[in-house]
C-alpha cells in the first residue's frame, strides 16, 4: 500500500514541474517571429504539418511538445530548444 502512496506522489510531482502545453491549431502551417516571445507559455504543443518555424518565435527556456521525425523536432534540436513528444 505504501508503494503505490509513493507512486501517486511522484506523479503529482512531474505534472506540477511540466507545464500543461499551449496547443496550436492542427492546421498551423508557420510560427512567425515573436509568437511566444515575453509570453508565459512554458510549454507549446507543436503540430506536425508546421513547416517553418521563425529563429526568434519562442522564449528561451520554452518547452516543445513536437511529433517524431517533424520539421518542429529539427528545428528544437537545432536551435537548442528542450522538446517532447
Amino acid at each position: 500500500m505504501r508503494r503505490n502512496r509513493s507512486h501517486k506522489r511522484t506523479d503529482r510531482i512531474q505534472y506540477i514541474l511540466m507545464p500543461r502545453p499551449f496547443r496550436l491549431p492542427t492546421a498551423l502551417k508557420r510560427i512567425e517571429r515573436n509568437a511566444f516571445t515575453g509570453t508565459d507559455a512554458g510549454a507549446v504543443q507543436i503540430p506536425g504539418g508546421v513547416d517553418y518555424i521563425a529563429q526568434d518565435a519562442f522564449s528561451p527556456g520554452t518547452v516543445l511538445v513536437v511529433t517524431p521525425c517533424s520539421y518542429a523536432e529539427s528545428w528544437a534540436a537545432e536551435n537548442g530548444f528542450t522538446f517532447e513528444y
